[in-house]
């Protein structure tokens, strides 16, 4: 018979055990085990309040609680002598533990030399006044953006004068570079004619300032869409003399070497583009004239209402000719006409569940349309003392017109005697058959606007892209102002022309494809979604009898110009002058952020439907926010910088997430804002209040290397060391890394010494300048300033990074690093493998400890570290340093414990210069070393009390080392280690926030993507209906294909002669081929269906998912609370009582928690939660709608009407549907062969 004594101490040894997951299970396996000593030992039945037993034996006692027998070495403790017994040995725990991490880190990050070698070398603290360094900065994107607007303006400025003095001889001895058409590096195209000689030969090769796409820039190519004949007289004569555009192109060019593509679209649909290249994809689709870019520059703002016939005449394939159109009129919209995806989408959706009811009002509609329309002129003011005007317009789609309407008209629609007619309408008569055609065309010309009969499907978008001409009328009349016109931001590989290019060079281009296996073999190390989606979108490849395949791309957000509107690290600007965990962010006149370190295009590798319409109110948040709530402070700003003002907000206490939304910190931060001249946005800056307003001061750092007879590089040996910095301008060569690109840099400069002359970037040249927002600036064109030079970069920044080497270089110098013997052995005993430091200025360098080498590594530690002060080391020892000077922030990786391999613990400690009584932030150095043996100091810490009865090995206490954002440190339990408290020991966790220990951050993700739990996937069934499903959906490829077949060869010209190919915009030729092959057609005389949502859908697991809005409950330790003395928990709470104490000079607190005591199960989650908005949950597009009446800023530089406009002739004209004799006598031909010659 097992005895108590000898059965407690066997299960002793298994509480340790690692097969024991958690303290419930702890339990349960305490339970099932006592069973078979309970059976043969009898408890006296006397128990206290709690039902617990009191029965005392020298070396135990028990529960005789039914069968649940509890062994307990000693008497069971109350919660006085609990408190009183770790109040006595907590503290001495904490500080032994503290002291030596504290010792060990300023052993290894050498800090003190550090701070030495800043003070030494004469290093100056300034005071950063938030005003000046945004008007620097300001100063130094205008000057930026002033070279792209004139290389614009030069484009435009020449192709009127070339156009006006060419003289078209036809093009018997033409011939042009075709996208399509010409030989590529003696390899013929697709589209190839041999029969012609009106397309020249291309030579082509990779540049990496393109994407590594093939290119030559030595000219231009021209793309012609499938649908304009490019041998056409008009269309040839243009494509003629604007050939004259390369020499501008090469100048722009060679005046601004970070100039990107080069467009000159003509009003016939042709594209010239530079540099010249291959069209790259199939089938061509594309018309410049449906880009956004083009559509904006010719409509500007514009409100639009869509009037859509539903009666029981509009059936069949006339409301999918309807839907189609409208849903066409709709993807001509932008941000500036007040539409976003999200809400185009939402809309295309409603359009598609119409139902056809009723007869049509249409006095009541319109007069409704009109009533709209007047009601948003006056709250516009559009047409008062402030000249603003308004673009508006009414578009009918219908089949037929029940009588006339013109007295609504007259009434509506006839201002000022009726001199002026405000709204423009326009009407698409749809069907074949049809009637009244002559009351809806001049519903029209009666309005200045267009009529246009759609006969079939694929005439749908070349006659709705009618109106865009007619509203661009008065612009083109006026004949004198050139409005510059900046679009909304979009990404790069939803360009058609470049999509298939950007995925084939991921495959072949040797520095994508470089960058993509590091980060997949990073994704096994240190996964970080939001650095993914920061980087790469994802796409799958399916082909015929071959697996999927997934594929990454990088990505950019561009604005029309070329110019890159979104990179995390502010290429511009860099950071270095901002600070760490200070940023800066562009504002569109719509209140949207074109640049934010919060903005995610991309959310789990799809780019999301709101990426180009995240309102600044959804990024910026004040710590007391609520959802979707408005913060007047932030109101206020925002709507300053919609007006285009000036100004500072000083002092808001904002919140914010970083490590990948795992970590959350509240701080005031102070914000600047001013106009970005030339541009219709904003741009500001936000920098934390105190420690952000101080930066370092560097003299002539290269100089006095000059004057000391040493060359520059010399501070930048060996190869553990990195920059993520751009410290260049302008680049003529094409080098492999940064690194060697600035020691190329940087030996030019030792060679030439004193006569090395500095320029800052795009100052040359424009000493005094001015940019109107809106207006037709005139360019710069006397002279083209060619930066051939290395000049162009950053003098001040070069300065302090060298200032930075040279401190670094003494400190950190080689590649290893050996510690002094006392050192060593502690270093040794917890094992720590490499140092590293990070400095402000970009320089990052990193050395191993003793024998610790990394040959057979293929990612070194730069490479997992690349971002600099934007890695969450850097940020959050800067954190941990306003709390605490001497200490350090320690970390694991999240969810270590679940993860094979060794655990590394990351400690960093943030280097601050001080002079003048002024601090500044210049560095963080820190180190690496095994969590196992942390783990081994912490039991053997925690162990020393020979007076103790209990220790963090006995199964009565519970013992965690938590980090100051709630995750686990350290645990008994292996699988904890990185997990979040609150899911292991919900109810402590409850009652550390009850007590002011923790603070829950609340986080409010309003670009989310929600995965739809109700889509289950193909049923059961669904295998018995595969072959089915196949062959039907062979009999629909082979009929799109047909269709197609009939579209591309012209033969609807058969039936009628009023007809059109297919023109697509954006991203839409992957969806028209894919409505094409769909098994939704059905037969022509049937209804099609148009249906889209804001749903997307992850190819890469084949889940959906769709916009929301979600809430991250986020934790902070208060650590000034309790900085000294510890926290007892002793209430009669579902938690059980626990001690805590904050280990010195760290970040982290030790937890003991009684195991004695059992506890209600409770879990606190940091997983993301949808926000339910109860009534009021509809789409997330709608839950928007209240951001759509918040200010918004009308570009200027609009015409809405001109009085040299003849609208009545131009407003469209009735189809004539003429014979075509020859085909008739071919009829008759074949009708004569049939009767007769097949009877003889």
């Amino acid at each position: 018979m097992l005895g108590l004594k000898t059965w407690c101490s066997d299960l002793k040894r298994g509480l340790k055990s690692k097969n024991i997951l958690s303290s419930r299970k702890r339990v349960w396996r305490v339970r099932t085990l006592a069973a078979a000593w309970q059976n043969s030992t009898s408890c006296v039945d006397k128990k206290d309040r709690n039902g617990l037993c009191l029965l005392r034996q020298t070396e135990h006692s028990c529960d005789c609680v039914g069968v649940n027998i509890f062994c307990m070495f000693g008497a069971k403790l109350g919660h006085v002598s609990f408190i009183s017994l770790l109040k006595s040995i907590l503290e001495t725990w904490a500080d032994n533990l503290g002291e030596e991490l504290w010792k060990l880190g300023q052993g290894v990050t050498q800090a003190s030399d550090l701070k030495t070698q800043y003070k030494t070398r004469n290093a100056g603290v300034d005071e950063k006044d938030g005003s000046h360094l945004l008007e620097k900065i300001v100063d130094r994107v205008a000057r930026m953006l002033k070279w792209k607007i004139d290389a614009v303006q030069c484009i435009k400025t020449a192709a009127e004068d070339i156009a006006e003095q060419f003289e078209y001889e036809g093009y018997e001895n033409f011939s042009y570079p075709s996208t399509k058409h010409s030989l590529v590096n003696g390899e013929p195209p697709e589209e190839f004619d041999n029969e012609t000689t009106l397309y020249s030969p291309m030579m082509l090769g990779s540049d990496p300032q393109f994407y590594n796409i093939l290119v030559n820039t030595s000219y231009s190519a021209v793309h012609v869409p499938t649908n304009v004949y490019d041998k056409a007289p008009h269309v040839i004569e243009a494509i003629q003399w604007s050939e004259q555009l390369d020499d501008v192109f090469l100048r722009n060019r060679r005046s601004d070497p970070l100039l990107s593509w080069q467009y000159f679209a003509g009003s016939s649909g042709f594209l010239r583009h530079y540099p010249a290249m291959k069209w790259n994809q199939y089938p061509d689709l594309y018309d410049c004239r449906t880009r956004p870019w083009y559509i904006a520059a010719a409509t500007c703002s514009k409100d639009v209402v869509i009037l859509m016939d539903t009666t029981g005449s509009m059936t069949g394939m006339r409301h999918s000719i309807a839907k189609l159109t409208v849903n066409t009129i709709l993807d001509t919209l932008s941000n500036n006409d007040f539409a976003t995806l999200e809400n185009i989408n939402t809309f295309k959706a409603a359009i598609n569940a119409l139902e056809l009811e009723g007869y049509a009002n249409f006095s009541t509609v319109f007069t409704q349309a009109f009533k709209l329309l007047e009601q948003q002129r006056e709250t516009r003011g559009c047409g008062d003392e402030s000249g603003t005007l308004c673009n508006q317009a009414i578009m009918l789609v219908t089949d037929s017109v029940a009588g006339n309407i013109t007295e609504v008209f007259e009434k509506y629609n006839r201002l000022d005697n009726g001199t002026t007619i405000p709204v423009r309408v326009f009407t698409f008569l749809v069907g074949k058959e049809v009637t009244k055609v002559m009351e809806i065309m001049w519903m029209a010309c009666l309005n200045r606007g267009f009529y246009a009969h759609i006969h079939s499907l694929e005439e749908v978008r070349e006659q709705v892209f009618k109106y865009i001409p007619v509203i661009a009328r008065p612009l083109v009349l006026q004949g004198v102002v050139h409005p510059v016109v900046w679009t909304h931001a979009y990404a790069d590989i939803r360009d058609p022309k470049l999509d298939n290019w950007l995925w084939d060079v991921m495959e072949s281009g040797s520095d994508q494809k470089e960058r993509l296996s590091k980060h997949m073999q990073l994704k096994e190390l240190r996964f970080s979604q939001e650095k993914e989606d920061s980087m790469y979108t994802q796409k799958v490849f399916k082909k015929f009898r071959e697996p999927d395949k997934l594929r990454f791309q990088e990505y950019k957000l561009l604005t029309s110009v070329s110019i890159p509107a979104f990179n995390r690290k502010l290429e511009f600007e860099n950071g270095n002058y901002i600070g760490v965990n200070g940023y800066v962010f562009i504002v569109t006149n719509n209140g949207y952020v074109l640049l934010h370190p919060d903005l995610r295009p991309v959310v789990r590798g799809v780019l999301t439907s709101s990426y180009n319409s995240v309102d600044l109110t959804e990024v910026e948040l004040l710590e007391e926010s609520l959802p979707r709530e408005l913060d007047p402070e932030i109101l206020e700003l925002r709507e300053a910088m919609v007006n285009h003002s000036a100004g500072e907000i000083l002092g808001l206490n904002m919140k914010f997430q970083y490590d990948d939304m795992k970590r959350a910190y509240v701080e005031k931060r102070d914000y600047y804002y001013t106009p970005l001249k030339g541009t219709p946005f904003s741009i500001a800056i936000s920098l934390p209040e105190g420690y952000g307003h101080y930066q370092l001061r560097v003299g002539q750092e290269i100089q006095k290397t000059w004057m000391r007879g040493e060359r520059v590089e010399k501070y930048f040996e060996g190869k553990n060391w990195k920059v993520y910095c751009k410290y260049f301008y302008s680049s003529l060569y094409d080098f492999e890394s940064p690194e060697k690109e600035l020691l190329h840099f940087l030996a030019k400069i030792s060679d030439l010494k004193y006569d090395f002359k500095w320029q800052d970037p795009y100052r040359f040249g424009y000493d005094e300048y001015e940019i109107d927002d809106g207006v037709d600036n005139e360019a710069n064109t006397d002279g083209f300033i060619e930066m051939t030079s290395y000049n162009e970069c950053d003098e001040n920044l070069m300065n302090l990074l060298v200032f930075d080497a040279k401190v670094i270089n003494a400190v950190f110098h080689g590649d290893k690093w050996s510690p002094d013997d006392e050192l060593d052995e502690l270093i040794k005993s917890y094992n720590a493998s490499i140092r590293f430091i990070a400095s402000q200025s970009g320089l990052i360098k990193w050395q191993y400890i003793s024998d610790f080498d990394d040959e057979n590594e293929t990612l070194n530690f730069g490479d997992l570290n690349s971002n600099g002060i934007h890695e969450s080391w850097y940020k959050s020892a800067i954190l941990q340093h306003q709390v605490d000077p001497e200490s350090l922030f320690l970390s694991v990786p999240f969810e270590a414990g679940s993860k094979d391999g060794p655990i590394f613990m990351t400690a960093s400690h943030a280097i601050f210069s001080r002079d003048g009584g002024k601090d500044a932030a210049v560095a963080v150095a820190g180190f690496e070393f095994e969590h196992s043996t942390f783990y081994k100091k912490f039991m053997t810490v925690t162990s020393d009390c020979p007076d103790c009865e209990y220790s963090c090995e006995s199964p009565e206490w519970d013992c965690y080392v938590l980090d100051s954002n709630g995750y686990i440190i350290i645990s008994e339990v292996a699988n904890d280690t990185g997990r979040f408290f609150g899911e292991v020991e919900g109810a402590a966790m409850e009652a550390m926030l009850e007590a002011s220990i923790y603070k829950k951050i609340r986080i409010y993700d309003y670009q989310a993507l929600c995965k739809d739990e109700d889509d289950d996937g193909a049923n059961s069934a669904s295998i018995l209906l595969t072959p089915l499903h196949h062959l039907r959906l062979f009999f629909n490829w082979m009929f799109s294909e047909l269709v197609w077949l009939i579209l591309e060869s012209n033969l609807h010209h058969l039936w009628y002669t009023a007809s059109a190919n297919p023109i697509l915009s954006e991203d839409d030729a992957e969806d028209y081929i894919e409505y094409n092959s769909s098994p939704e057609i059905e037969s022509p005389d049937e209804e099609i269906s148009f249906e889209e949502t804001d749903w997307v859908v992850n190819k890469t697991k084949e889940e959906t998912y769709f916009p929301c809005d979600q809430k991250t409950n986020l934790y902070l330790l208060m650590q000034e609370s309790f900085f000294d003395e510890g926290y007892c928990h002793t209430s009669e709470s579902c938690s059980r009582p626990f001690c805590l104490k904050r280990i010195p000079h760290t970040n982290l607190i030790l937890v003991v928690i009684d195991g004695t005591y059992q506890t209600c199960y409770k879990k606190l989650s940091i997983s993301p939660k949808t926000l339910d908005y109860g009534s009021d949950n509809f789409t997330h597009s709608c839950r928007k709608l209240k951001l759509n009446n918040l200010p918004r800023r009308r570009l200027s530089g609009c015409f809405t009407e001109d009085p040299k406009e003849n609208t009545r002739h131009m407003c469209g004209s009735c189809v004539t549907i003429n014979m075509n004799f020859k085909i008739l006598l071919f009829s008759w031909f074949i009708l004569f062969v049939r009767r007769y010659v097949y009877t003889i």
